[in-house]
């Protein structure tokens, strides 16, 4: 899921105990434009990753799953009504940023109820190999029932390679009636180039037919070159989470989830590259300085912006939510504009694609970080959190009197019998500088309405009690609830053991370790005999969480981390979620992080310096980067370059240990220019040698010969 598109990633996802952004302190937050309000429309729709708007404007909405191995359902919306019944379930492999990827209805589906989901499968999936693999499969609604049946699955596309991140989740029909599907890298970042692989970094256009499979639209881009994949509409993209169009013009965009520094959407058009793994944002990819011009072959974004600095407003991003508002409800500033969010940072903003480049924030204060999907219509905004499990609504009322914003913390969230906890509330905010009016509900039957920002509560027995706080203003405008979940207990609570069994006196994780977690607790009395404990296991990037495994049913595991280069990244960590459940049915959560081994890895080149690839970007010569120990690295200098007049030809590597402190000897590996290694613990200097090879200055000049006719 996404990058930042990815999309993305959102108290309320209580599968995961996740500590999330809502009712933390946030710094200079910037509230709805005057006139604007937001309403929620439900709640608990669950780990859901998209929705669409059906013609009767009912709501599908898309939810992820969990686990490997995880039975995860397409719910209904009717009447802002969450139906208890699912529309459907379906077996999916949901690790990391997998699982029910997408959703799309088809252009006549108020005829034949067909609607499109693109997924991964899991054991129980239909026709499951034993082995994972991505599809595009049809499923029919019966509006009447207000199910599909999982029979009438029928596969567009089947069998396409898995991988369990960059996925691109987007899926639109155009006007001619074939789908165009977002498809990200799956991590493998150089498949975005390859021609002959249309689904991997590219943007598909196909035709669904009625009985299954699918035809390559005469007018794509490539059918007649019988060097590219005939589906491919365009390539060069990395996490494509979101593909909206104009209805006026039918002009469409993509949204792309970055890598190390920018965020960018592009304007989607037929045989178009846009640059990954090359380029990224308008610049050289991981390498913002200095921004090289862009070569002819390629694309650039019309809205970018950096996610790796301060933008008032948060680090990090994940460009997801992506829709153009057309009605005439919201004031002309606001109308034909594209709206976009951030996953990580928490904004929306909305941009003028026929005069790209600049874009205003929106908000960033409702409904905060976690949005992953926007729909425009009904003359305002749909809005699908993923992190609180709700979908919102943001309109506009013409009162000039701007919506305040809850927020607050909570001195603990797992408290004993007759324990005070308190809850401060000093980071909800008025735009327009009005004196709040709080109003709490404890969760257990008690309220308090108060002009105080701190306020203090004692609960009297064990339990799980769900905190909320609105806020209003002097003038009735009322802020969306901010929750937090405390969970009350006099029993004796578990402990998260957890030992790194390849080196059990570490404390901090390497690339390739296998961690042994386990609850420990001094008896089992009182528990559930079936169930008493339940595992959730997620990396945590920047400021989103991959989760990872989910719903194990196990006092002890062992989790193994995968060595993999998270494009080079380096802010990664884990987290155990421990549920413990009592055999009275309440619910326990406790959690444990472990943090990765960090390393500072050197690069260079002699006799001069020259760029290197670090990790599938080009970096300029002396480089160093932050590394994770045991997680695999590629250095990957040219074979030959010009120095001093002359040619050189690449001889050797000398290898460091320690650099910059009291070391070892250089190591020279001459075995291989393409050095693929696993990150050690020591500051490690990697310097690459060229030698003189043949002269330059005269090599191209042209040969004279003289002579006479």
């Amino acid at each position: 899921m996404l990058k930042k598109i990815n999309i993305c990633f959102f108290i309320v996802v209580l599968l995961f105990s996740l500590i999330l952004q809502i009712g933390t302190s946030r710094a200079n937050v910037q509230a709805l434009p005057p006139g604007f309000a937001i309403t929620e429309i439900v709640s608990d729709v669950g780990f859901a990753t998209g929705m669409v708007l059906l013609p009767n404007n009912d709501i599908f909405v898309l939810n992820k799953g969990i686990s490997a191995n995880h039975l995860t359902d397409i719910r209904l919306v009717k009447n802002g009504v969450l139906q208890p019944e699912p529309v459907i379930s379906l077996y999916t492999n949901a690790t990391t940023d997998s699982g029910l990827l997408a959703i799309v209805l088809d252009p006549a589906f108020e005829e034949n109820g067909w609607f499109y989901v693109y997924y991964a499968t899991g054991a129980g999936s239909k026709d499951y190999s034993g082995q994972t693999v991505l599809r595009l499969s049809r499923f029919t609604y019966d509006p009447v029932a207000q199910t599909a049946d999982p029979e009438s699955e029928t596969y567009i596309i089947d069998g396409i390679i898995w991988d369990p991140t960059h996925h691109g989740n987007s899926l639109l029909f155009d006007d001619s009636g074939s789908l165009l599907m977002g498809l990200g890298d799956r991590s493998i970042k150089e498949t975005s180039q390859d021609l002959l692989d249309p689904f991997r970094g590219k943007i598909v256009r196909i035709t669904p037919l009625a009985n299954g499979g699918y035809l390559v639209p005469a007018d794509n881009p490539f059918v007649d070159d019988p060097e590219v994949a005939d589906e491919i509409f365009a390539l060069g993209v990395r996490n494509p989470f979101r593909i909206a169009v104009r209805s006026t013009d039918k002009l469409m965009v993509v949204g792309d989830v970055g890598s190390a520094f920018w965020e960018e959407i592009n304007l989607l058009e037929a045989g178009k590259n846009y640059g990954w793994p090359v380029r990224e944002g308008k610049c050289n990819a991981f390498r913002f300085d200095p921004c090289t011009p862009t070569p002819s072959r390629f694309t650039d974004p019309i809205v970018t912006y950096r996610h790796d600095e301060d933008l008032e407003i948060g680090q990090n991003g994940a460009l997801t939510g992506l829709g153009f508002y057309e009605d005439d409800d919201f004031p002309a500033d606001y109308q034909n504009k594209l709206f976009f969010a951030d996953f990580n940072q928490g904004f929306i903003a909305y941009t003028d694609v026929d005069n790209p480049g600049d874009f205003e924030i929106f908000s960033d204060a409702d409904p905060g970080v976690g949005v992953v999907d926007i729909i425009a219509a009904d003359g305002g905004l749909y809005v699908l959190n993923l992190y609180q499990g709700k979908i919102y609504f943001v309109y506009y009322t013409a009162s000039q009197n701007q919506v305040p914003s809850a927020s607050f913390t909570a001195s603990t969230d797992l408290a004993r019998p007759d324990e005070t906890v308190t809850f401060n509330g000093t980071a909800s905010n008025d735009p327009d500088g009005i004196k709040l009016t709080f109003k709490w509900d404890f969760g257990d039957g008690t309220t308090l309405t108060t002009s105080e920002q701190q306020v203090s509560h004692t609960y009297e027995s064990d339990g799980t009690y769900k905190v909320s706080l609105q806020v209003e203003d002097i003038y009735g405008a009322q802020s969306l609830s901010a929750e937090k979940t405390v969970f009350v207990y006099s029993g004796e609570l578990p402990e998260i053991e957890l030992i790194i069994q390849n080196a059990i006196t570490r404390t901090l994780w390497h690339g390739g370790d296998a961690i042994r977690y386990e609850a420990v607790r001094s008896d089992q009395d009182g528990l559930d005999p079936d169930t008493p404990y339940t595992w959730q296991i997620s990396m945590h990037h920047n400021e989103h969480v991959h989760p990872q495994i989910g719903n194990l049913n196990v006092m002890s595991g062992t989790y193994n981390i995968s060595p993999e280069n998270h494009d080079g990244d380096w802010n990664l960590w884990y987290r155990f979620d421990l549920t413990m459940k009592t055999d009275t049915g309440q619910e326990i959560k406790v959690s444990k992080e472990i943090l990765p081994q960090h390393t500072t890895l050197f690069v260079n080149s002699q006799p001069y310096a020259f760029d290197i690839k670090v990790n599938g970007g080009v970096q300029p010569s002396p480089y160093s980067f932050t590394a994770i120990s045991g997680v695999q690295q590629k250095l990957e200098p040219s074979n030959e370059v010009f120095f001093g007049g002359d040619f050189g030809r690449f001889e050797h590597w000398l290898v460091t240990p320690g650099w910059g402190t009291p070391r070892s000897p250089s190591v020279e590996i001459t075995t291989t220019r393409i050095l693929e290694f696993d990150a050690p613990v020591e500051r490690t200097m990697y310097s690459v040698q060229y030698v003189y090879d043949r002269p330059g200055l005269k090599t191209y000049l042209p040969s004279i010969i003289s002579g006479e006719e």
